[in-house]
């Protein structure tokens, strides 16, 4: 047990390291686009289609599947409130930005996902709580606030994610 939790923080430590010392997350994790999704709940029914969005714009597919389980929950035809729609709750100008037709097909909706954020992840260095912020608030209001904006909302969704996200990686290292 206590070899689990020294390892746990270590394993956070890099992580923190990683991004205070601004290393590129999503080139960092290259070589790891092949690694298998360690979360259980997507059962396959997306996780080929993670996979491949993964190679094709280079983020770890752990960060693409942790985007849709905080996101949606994995429920393909989920919408909020705001009117985000899909597993990866995209959002109308999304769609039209990345040419998609049906925000709730699976593979359109998580090809705009990914490709959003990993414009997002090089616009901002690969910090990945900035990226996640404005995945949450848009560009914009990170830029504005020049860094992580103070919305309550924002801070708790970048939280989640990170956590859920170090959690899956973690488990990915082999020991």
């Amino acid at each position: 047990m206590i070899i689990a939790v020294v390892l746990l923080f270590i394993g956070s430590a890099i992580f923190s390291t990683a991004n205070e010392w601004g290393f590129n997350l999503n080139k960092l994790y290259r070589e790891k686009i092949n690694t298998p999704i360690t979360d259980s709940r997507p059962a396959g029914v997306y996780s080929e289609i993670v996979k491949s969005m993964a190679i094709r714009y280079e983020v770890d597919p752990n960060l693409i599947t942790t985007i849709i389980e905080i996101e949606s929950k994995g429920n393909s035809r989920a919408v909020s409130p705001r009117g985000a729609k899909g597993l990866m709750q995209i959002m109308p100008l999304i769609c039209k930005a990345y040419s998609v037709t049906d925000p709730f097909d699976m593979e359109q909706n998580i090809r705009a996902g990914t490709a959003h954020l990993a414009n997002l992840l090089q616009q901002l260095n690969g910090d990945l709580e900035q990226a996640l912020a404005a995945y949450n608030c848009g560009l914009v209001r990170v830029i504005e606030y020049k860094g992580v904006p103070p919305f309550t909302e924002t801070r708790d969704y970048v939280r989640r994610v990170v956590n859920h996200y170090k959690g899956i990686h973690f488990r990915t290292f082999p020991i």
